[in-house]
């Protein structure tokens, strides 16, 4: 039996606490925690329980690109207490 990967332009997610160097990646929050980006599931999730003060970024990269992309287009959405508009788009 061949095992093939069905998820094409996987976009993978970070967020790196640029005072204290943690960082967070898409969907370790769950059950079984992945060490290294999920490449399986098309959306990802990354909660911060309790943030620090201070500068995030949030990072995405894309993978696994079809042939002859030029890109890959993605929603963001963030949610709680942010203190400040976000910067850098």
């Amino acid at each position: 039996m061949i095992s093939l990967r069905a998820l094409q332009d996987n976009l993978n997610l970070s967020v790196p606490s640029l005072a204290k160097g943690e960082r967070w990646i898409g969907n370790q929050n769950r059950q079984n925690p992945l060490t290294e980006f999920d490449a399986d599931n098309g959306v990802e999730i990354v909660r911060i329980d309790q943030p620090e003060t201070g500068e995030y970024l949030l990072q995405i990269a894309a993978t696994n690109l079809t042939k002859n992309a030029t890109g890959q287009d993605f929603a963001l959405v963030v949610s709680g207490d942010l203190g400040s508009p976000i910067r850098g788009w």
